[in-house]
């Protein structure tokens, strides 16, 4: 009867150890997964303030004709008279 107890104290010992590394392994595996997690989201950050820096630059600039004519450029797709348009069909849509 003894012997029983004995045994199943260590069967109930080593059953711990097994749930301990266990656990201890899909911590670790969750801890990775957020470390990857935490890093993607810090990218997207840095390119957002990028973003947000271009943004708040072009804001302040002056509205004269030279702004005037870079979004005309840049949004409208306008051009002087005298300039030659190159359109690449290659990447379009």
């Amino acid at each position: 009867m003894k012997n029983d107890s004995h045994l199943l104290f260590r069967i109930a010992v080593a059953l711990g150890i097994v749930l301990c590394i266990v656990t201890i392994i899909d911590l670790q595996l969750r801890l990775n997964r957020l470390s990857e997690q935490k890093e993607d989201l810090e990218q997207q950050i840095y390119e957002i303030e990028e973003e947000i820096a271009e943004m708040e630059y072009r804001i302040s600039l002056p509205y004269d004709d030279d702004y005037a004519a870079r979004v005309a450029r840049m949004q409208l797709g306008y051009h002087y008279p005298d300039e030659y348009l190159f359109i690449n069909d290659l990447y379009g849509e």
